[in-house]
């Protein structure tokens, strides 16, 4: 007789739940369940993504966030005094202790961050918005 296996059980408001199993077919963590990996954009979808953006500022931004694997967060708290645009490197602050430091400047990035201070009005430290970072609760409500 085999030996039964049973779905971890989660305690929700002092009772205690069983979660289901999940059958996968690839790789599973150590409780059982399916790992989902990210997904990857081809180059053909990573330029019809950029097509569609039209302001210079939020080329620019998803750029450094696609570029430099950047949380919204992390995006949000650049400053014009983090870009070296003559030397091609970017100064980055890291959150929730992640490496930072200065870093090369992709060429591409490079020239729409150029673009985008080129037309910009409110000059600021921050390259996000006109006078602060842009916070996630905001881009939430829909005002970045």
């Amino acid at each position: 007789m085999g030996r039964q296996r049973h779905s971890p059980a989660r305690h929700v408001h002092g009772r205690s739940t069983v979660l289901p199993r999940v059958r996968a077919t690839g790789a599973v963590n150590q409780c059982g369940y399916a790992m989902t990996f990210p997904k990857y954009l081809t180059q053909d979808e990573l330029q019809r993504f950029f097509k569609v953006i039209t302001s210079p500022r939020d080329r620019a931004l998803f750029a450094l966030i696609y570029h430099y694997g950047l949380r919204v967060d992390e995006a949000a708290a650049l400053a014009v005094e983090d870009l070296d645009l003559k030397n091609h490197r970017i100064r980055i602050r890291r959150l929730k202790n992640g490496i930072g430091g200065e870093k090369p400047l992709w060429r591409h990035t490079a020239k729409l961050l150029r673009a985008y201070l080129r037309v910009r009005r409110n000059v600021t430290p921050y390259l996000s918005q006109p006078s602060q970072p842009v916070h996630p609760e905001a881009l939430a409500r829909g005002n970045p």
